[in-house]
């Protein structure tokens, strides 16, 4: 998979071969039909018009395709696609508030963590339903098999240091918070028994939930 930013923007996708990425892609989409003609313009200059096509990642059950439609303007809203990923042209868009920073599936496929404007968000994409959880965050990652998401918010009240926490998706707590900087990538390990929180500068914070 590989998505693409400016007047060629188009998200595609390759079925595995044993090998990396090569030759023609299996299924590509190009600037999204739906746009208004002025959103969709080749300059792609004005405030408002698609900017290209942001992060994208594949559902656990590997049936779906998330991706970040984004627009250009300070006070933009970007929109979140959710593809069928054997047809990228069966597919639902959603309109975020403001420019989404991160998304992450739950670990059933069933429902979508995005992060956009320092406020995080709960989509459903089967029942259209979207609300916003009671944290800010600019960056998710789903554990992979219990419900819970491990964040990142660049802002902790009284400390100019951000922090990661722990929320547990099921009662929209959060728990086991760690003070954290610069922080730019958020992955689980394939076990679910840390994660890791690469920051823009090149190091890497090892989070171990004591509780898990």
């Amino acid at each position: 998979m590989a998505t693409s930013r400016g007047k060629r923007a188009a998200l595609r996708v390759w079925e595995p071969r044993g090998g990396p990425p090569g030759g023609d892609a299996a299924r590509e989409l190009a600037t999204p039909d739906w746009l208004e003609p002025q959103q969709a313009g080749e300059e792609f200059a004005e405030e408002g018009s698609f900017g290209g096509y942001g992060k994208a990642v594949f559902s656990p059950n590997e049936e779906a395709l998330a991706s970040v439609i984004e627009i250009k303007g300070d006070w933009a809203d970007d929109s979140i696609m959710v593809a069928d990923v054997t047809k990228l042209s069966r597919r639902k868009v959603f309109e975020a508030r403001g420019h989404v920073t991160d998304l992450t599936w739950t670990p059933d496929s069933e429902q979508i963590i995005y992060c956009a404007a320092g406020q995080a968000y709960r989509l459903e994409p089967q029942s259209v339903n979207s609300e916003p959880l009671p944290f800010g965050a600019e960056l998710c990652a789903c554990h992979p098999h219990l419900p819970l998401c491990v964040c990142f918010s660049s802002w902790l009240k009284n400390s100019a240091k951000g922090r990661l926490f722990l929320m547990d998706l099921s009662r929209s707590t959060a728990f086991d918070e760690y003070p954290a900087e610069g922080v730019a990538d958020l992955k689980w390990s394939a076990d679910g028994s840390r994660a890791y929180a690469v920051t823009r500068d090149g190091m890497a914070y090892i989070y171990e939930p004591p509780l898990i």
